[in-house]
């Protein structure tokens, strides 16, 4: 028993004893008394000398065998699954291991550090050399339970491998259906920019006849303004000269006069014209009645303005001398003028009222197509007064 550990544990496991059982409930050491026990551990310390002598002559030998055997296992593990070398050697990586003689001598090294404390205390102390032994077996046992978790390890591996290995084919798969598929597009686009192309050059084609129609469309459009500005500078002179190449004709109150030949014989037209200033002298009853009265002379009044249109427009108020008179256009018309005269002077008031007669053929020649086409034979003018 080692020193300071208690006589109620067991010297293997520290495990509690149970008083008069001669092993221990837990990991099943034999618990002798202390009389018995020298006796046995002088005849064991004998024995197990003997043994460690023939053993520890040749330990390396031992150690040796040890990895062999667990090269062994590992080798005929790496035949059986031979898919799994990566993860095996990925595993002994981990284990800082990096070849299979370089494990077997860290298994030796190992096995001799764990071997040579047991001998060590062995020596010291028979008993517990051949308990040493025992847990050197139990080493050897756990080398190989770790091997068996190796593998185990390794199939785990191999499966995941399986299934990664079926996940990356799916993934392969769908690599390669999406490659048919951009091969597809691929052809599809070719496709469509060859049809492009194509409508590309129709395109062009119709642009250039558009161009050529355009330019055929700008010809016309030149001829058609130009058409049209003969047109406008057209319009322009008739406006500027509305009466270019027109014949003149007599006016009355600006419209068209009536033919002279409506005149029925005997008949004497009267213009009577009256100058705006002198309106407020003159009332529409004074007008109206001198108006009745030279109708009842024989005498046929026209109130406004006579004057011509056609190549030019005018009106005129005097056909005269822009004088108050009674302007008659006939020699032979002085008796009817001075009747004319009378029947002023008694209407409106005024003071006096003089004829003069006014030849035609020496008027201004703007006017003179009134007096000759016109068809009256006097005009009765009132100015206002002159200052």
């Amino acid at each position: 028993m080692p020193e300071g550990k208690s006589p109620d544990l067991c010297p293997r496991c520290g495990d509690a004893l149970i008083a008069g059982k001669l092993y221990c409930a837990n990991c099943g050491l034999a618990i002798v008394a202390l009389p018995e026990r020298v006796a046995i551990d002088a005849y064991v310390e004998a024995k197990v000398s003997q043994a460690l002598a023939s053993r520890l002559s040749d330990q390396t030998s031992l150690v040796r065998e040890i990895g062999d055997k667990a090269e062994d296992v590992v080798w005929t593990r790496l035949k059986r699954y031979t898919w799994a070398v990566g993860i095996f050697l990925f595993l002994m990586g981990l284990y800082g291991v990096s070849s299979i003689q370089q494990a077997k001598s860290k298994i030796v090294d190992e096995a001799h550090s764990r071997l040579e404390p047991v001998i060590e205390d062995t020596e010291k102390r028979v008993s517990a050399a051949q308990t040493e032994i025992g847990k050197s077996e139990e080493q050897i046992g756990s080398v190989k339970k770790k091997l068996d978790e190796t593998s185990t390890l390794a199939d785990h591996q191999s499966e995941r491998l399986t299934v990664q290995g079926g996940e990356i084919e799916t993934k392969l798969a769908r690599v390669q259906a999406a490659s048919q598929r951009a091969t597809l597009l691929s052809s599809g686009y070719d496709k469509r920019a060859a049809e492009f192309e194509s409508h590309l050059a129709e395109m062009q084609t119709r642009a250039e006849q558009s161009d050529r129609r355009l330019a055929d469309i700008q010809k016309s459009f030149d001829t058609r303004i130009a058409a049209v500005t003969r047109q406008v500078d057209d319009v322009s002179v008739s406006q500027a000269f509305p009466g270019l190449g027109q014949k003149l004709y007599v006016t009355y109150n600006n419209k068209p006069w009536r033919n002279p030949s409506e005149k029925k014989p005997g008949e004497i037209w009267v213009d009577i014209y009256v100058e705006t200033q002198f309106w407020p002298n003159i009332s529409p009853k004074q007008m109206e009645d001198l108006g009745q009265d030279l109708r009842g002379l024989g005498l046929t009044p026209f109130f406004g303005t006579f004057g011509v249109g056609g190549s030019y427009a005018s009106g005129f108020g005097s056909l005269g001398d822009d004088s108050t008179a009674v302007f008659y256009f006939n020699e032979k018309g002085q008796q009817q003028a001075s009747v004319a005269a009378k029947a002023v002077i008694s209407h409106l008031k005024l003071d006096d009222m003089p004829t003069k007669y006014i030849d035609p053929a020496k008027v201004d020649r703007i006017m003179r197509p009134v007096l000759e086409q016109s068809g009256l034979d006097m005009q009765i003018y009132i100015s206002a007064p002159r200052k």
